[in-house]
């Protein structure tokens, strides 16, 4: 009788837990149509998140790298044509002169270095393109 009654308790433990399985599964079930929504718009916000980071990140190095580049040619021009000494006061009344010429001569520079350059007339049927 007891060995009856414990496999009888047994049989509704193994009931309940498959009940409450059911009822897990269920839920997953009715629940799934949202989990992926929710999943499907994080991964466009991440994304539309992330790619403006990266044009921001290589817009900066852009500008950073222009601006050093500029600052090297202008240094370098003033000290080939005028020395060490008159560059380093350029910027007194005195040097006003040197320093228009070295401001025009680092522009053309500047200018040569970013210009894109155009490739070879060619006589290929391509050639209407460039």
């Amino acid at each position: 009788m007891l060995l009856l009654l414990l496999l009888l308790l047994l049989m509704l433990l193994l009931l309940l837990l498959l009940l409450r399985l059911l009822l897990l599964l269920l839920l997953l079930l009715l629940l799934l149509p949202q989990l992926l929504l929710i999943v499907i718009v994080a991964s466009v916000f991440v994304t539309l998140a992330f790619c403006p980071i990266i044009f921001y990140i290589f817009q900066t190095v852009n500008f950073v790298h222009f601006s050093t580049v500029q600052a090297l040619i202008y240094r370098r021009y003033c000290l080939e044509q005028f020395g060490e000494q008159i560059c380093n006061s350029l910027n007194s009344e005195e040097n006003k002169d040197k320093l228009d010429q070295v401001q025009a001569g680092a522009s053309k520079w500047i200018k040569v270095t970013y210009m894109p350059r155009r490739p070879a007339k060619s006589t290929n049927s391509l050639s209407i393109f460039f």
